[in-house]
């Protein structure tokens, strides 16, 4: 009696059925483990399964990768989004500072109208406070302060 081996034994038969019934169904019906009925009817309901498993394994692919593709045009749209954002930030953050430098070149220039009222108004005190000698006047402007200088 030769000895048989594994892939010849009817639990190895079995095992395929359940795992991977096209091997299965070849190995019962090459080593006619049952009968011509039973063979047909495993054959008929692992066979089933297994096709079934194909084609829905197959659906679930295609629906990840369309899933996939849309999750990566969405993240597409939320980086081309996030840069737009990021790009009317720039430019409000450069508007507000060009509007506070506007701000304070006005303030600059309102202060140096009032300083030089302020001047013209002191300089008519002293010419009419000087006897008909005319003063000269020499006012210099430097980066944070006016110079007056008054010679009669």
């Amino acid at each position: 009696m030769e000895k048989q081996k594994f892939y010849e034994k009817k639990w190895f038969a079995i095992i395929m059925l359940l795992f991977f019934a096209p091997v299965g169904i070849f190995l019962i019906y090459k080593y006619q483990h049952f009968s011509k009925k039973i063979n047909l009817v495993l054959s008929v309901v692992f066979g089933t399964l297994f096709i079934i498993g194909v084609v829905s394994g197959s659906g679930e692919q295609t629906e990840q990768t369309v899933v996939s593709e849309e999750t990566k045009k969405e993240k597409q749209e939320q980086i081309k989004a996030e840069e737009v954002a990021a790009e009317v930030k720039v430019e409000q953050e450069k508007a507000k500072e060009e509007k506070k430098k506007a701000e304070a070149e006005q303030k600059e220039k309102e202060e140096i109208d009032n300083l030089l009222t302020s001047f013209q108004i002191v300089s008519e005190d002293v010419v009419s406070n000087s006897n008909g000698v005319i003063p000269d006047i020499n006012i210099k402007h430097h980066d944070n302060f006016f110079q007056v200088d008054v010679f009669c």
